[in-house]
């Protein structure tokens, strides 16, 4: 026999229960809702960890450019680069010093994504309900919206310093500013449009399925158009940069689509699946500097650069497709705590009059022999 666990919350939201809803934290909340607590405190902890992470992800892509020997580097595969003149964008006084390595494309391409083996292996995996898990399509669309994700996201993070001075040739000072405009204009994006993810759910004119796909939409077709377009400019420094600046802006869009979307389908294992999307999504972004790095060996053309972009721009489109079609935001059946099973409480044996003069009898007789039966099996106390 068993029992289903009954419960009183509010589940008109789709089966979403705010936090400050719950009967056990409300007074709390309401009694610390205008007042600095530990939840900001919490929050402005995460955001040092956060800005930590993205700092170390990000430094080695635009250093890479510093450190390798570029001449060395030109003379070897022997091509003349010149797609585009070299630019007065930047300061033109500046005096050009290569690095000291001597690394390939390739080898760059290991470098860079030596951030994410560290990153997959890391990542942990606690106990979930696998089955549940395996037999659930809109686990996948995020699975697959996660990992188009950071393919595309990691090929524009590690390769769009090495893109700027490899055909756009930018200086290195001029480089770093321009390969951090991308980046200011996602946080920007990402802030306003969580707001408007927001108002379309609390205004009920859109659902949570149909908000977190269309604000989704907006965050990987977005980067996916503009890096089509982006391998069309040639040498206009100008709009290559606007198209790649806007691109990743809109990529702001994913935080309230897909990242968030763990939450909506399962809050109690909202963690632990992220752990799973983010670990395999990794395994996909180490593959993206790896990938950039072979087709621009020994060529960093134009041309190359071209290719690079349309496999990023087609795994965003494939992935985002996919969400649109099988993703949700309703919380499954799987995670709902009302359909937890639970086993049926023993029932408690009743003590007869019988039971009762033996474990008497019993007691006496330990006692006589120099025992004080204060470790009896049974438990019974006088």
């Amino acid at each position: 026999m068993v029992t289903r666990t009954n419960s009183t919350e509010d589940r008109s939201r789709n089966g979403h229960v705010l936090v400050w809803e719950q009967a056990e934290i409300r007074p709390e909340y309401e009694q610390a809702a205008h007042k600095l607590g530990k939840r900001h405190f919490v929050t402005f902890m995460l955001f040092l960890g956060m800005a930590n992470a993205y700092v170390m992800r990000t430094n080695m892509s635009v250093a890479i450019v510093a450190m390798v020997n570029h001449t060395a580097l030109d003379s070897e595969v022997e091509i003349e680069l010149d797609d585009c003149p070299d630019t007065d964008y930047g300061n033109v006084t500046e005096k050009v010093q290569d690095g000291e390595f001597v690394w390939s494309t390739t080898l760059q391409a290991y470098v860079l994504s030596s951030f994410f083996y560290g990153y997959v292996l890391t990542q942990q995996s606690p106990p979930i309900p696998y089955k549940s898990i395996a037999l659930s399509l809109p686990f996948y669309a995020i699975l697959f919206a996660h990992m188009g994700q950071n393919y595309g996201y990691e090929t524009l993070m590690t390769e769009l310093p090495t893109y700027m001075k490899q055909v756009l040739r930018f200086s290195l000072k001029a480089n770093g500013f321009l390969s951090s405009l991308p980046y200011l204009a996602m946080w920007i994006f990402s802030i306003m449009i969580s707001w408007v993810a927001d108002w379309m759910i609390s205004s009920e004119r859109f659902n949570h399925t149909k908000t977190r796909k269309i604000i989704n939409s907006i965050g990987q077709y977005g980067p996916a158009v503009c890096l089509i377009a982006a391998s069309y400019t040639g040498c206009d420094r100008v709009l290559t940069v606007a198209l790649l600046t806007i691109g990743v802006g809109l990529n702001g869009g994913i935080y309230s689509g897909f990242k968030i979307n763990h939450l909506d389908i399962t809050p109690r294992f909202a963690g632990i699946l992220m752990s799973l999307t983010n670990c395999t999504a990794n395994l996909a972004g180490l593959l993206a500097p790896i990938t950039a790095g072979i087709l621009v060996e020994g060529k960093p053309t134009m041309a190359a650069w071209q290719k690079v972009f349309f496999i990023a721009a087609g795994v965003y489109i494939f992935c985002a497709t996919f969400y649109n079609i099988f993703g949700s935001g309703k919380r499954q059946p799987w995670d709902n705590p009302e359909n937890d099973v639970h086993p049926e409480p023993k029932p408690i044996a009743n003590i007869t009059e019988t039971s009762l003069d033996q474990q008497l009898t019993h007691r006496r007789s330990t006692t006589s022999n120099g025992h004080t039966g204060d470790n009896e099996p049974n438990g019974m106390q006088l």
